[in-house]
């Protein structure tokens, strides 16, 4: 059965055992460590100390992460499309025009075709950049296979209902609500996507007609994906409305 990315898995490991709330105090703090100094990189920049040592430390830290979540290895494969992207943001800014006014600019780039040259530091800076979004990536995905929406949603209306009884006011905005559909909105559209998916499959398969052209099949996909999540978010429009 496919996996979707950022799906809860039912376990009794020690990450599992954790509480919610920790755990997200653990992800926002990873996230800003792995981010810190930015996201400007160039090649003199990513063979640094600094951000070798910072690098190393947050994959360390990700691969203790995961022997406590008692994943398995190919958990890792559910961040292909992650990985797929990362690849394009990498080729978008290492690809450019190679420019005969700045001398600068031209002892960083590399000619291919007359047109068509790569620029180190822009390579660098897609490389450090892909390193840093698949480590918090894979560290939201452990977040999320050991915690499921209900947990969080429980979690944060706990702090909530304390909070309400210093600021009564913040009981009635119902702030834990929105943060828990704000934290599992990328688990859900995964989840949709992959139901969409495997509906379109076997749907193909099942036909005795003529398949249609694949880029068809992933714009239909697409508009499918978008009607469900707008029936999701009309749905829980109203239930927070009855709620309310």
């Amino acid at each position: 059965m496919a996996v979707a990315l950022f799906s809860y898995r039912k376990g009794n490991s020690l990450l599992h055992r954790i509480p919610a709330l920790v755990k997200i105090g653990m992800l926002i703090f990873f996230s800003a460590f792995v981010f810190s100094g930015g996201t400007s990189h160039s090649l003199d920049s990513v063979f640094q100390l600094s951000f070798v040592i910072k690098t190393a430390l947050s994959f360390s830290v990700a691969a203790v992460l995961f022997f406590l979540s008692g994943a398995r290895c190919n958990s890792v494969f559910h961040l292909k499309s992650i990985f797929i992207l990362c690849l394009i943001i990498t080729a978008f800014r290492a690809i450019c025009i190679p420019s005969e006014n700045s001398s600068v600019q031209n002892d960083a780039v590399i000619a291919v075709l007359p047109f068509l040259g790569i620029n180190l530091n822009g390579l660098a800076a897609g490389i450090a950049y892909s390193i840093q979004l698949i480590l918090v990536s894979f560290a939201a995905q452990l977040l999320f296979e050991t915690t499921s929406s209900l947990q969080i949603k429980n979690s944060l209306e706990a702090v909530q209902d304390a909070a309400a009884k210093i600021i009564p006011p913040v009981k009635k905005f119902n702030l834990a609500l929105i943060l828990s559909l704000a934290i599992n909105f990328m688990p859900e559209v995964f989840e949709t996507w992959r139901k969409v998916n495997l509906a379109s499959r076997a749907r193909i398969n099942s036909s005795k007609k003529r398949q249609p052209v694949k880029i068809t099949v992933i714009a239909q996909e697409f508009i499918a994906l978008f009607s469900c999540l707008l029936i999701k978010a009309e749905t829980t429009r109203k239930a927070l409305l009855n709620r309310s």
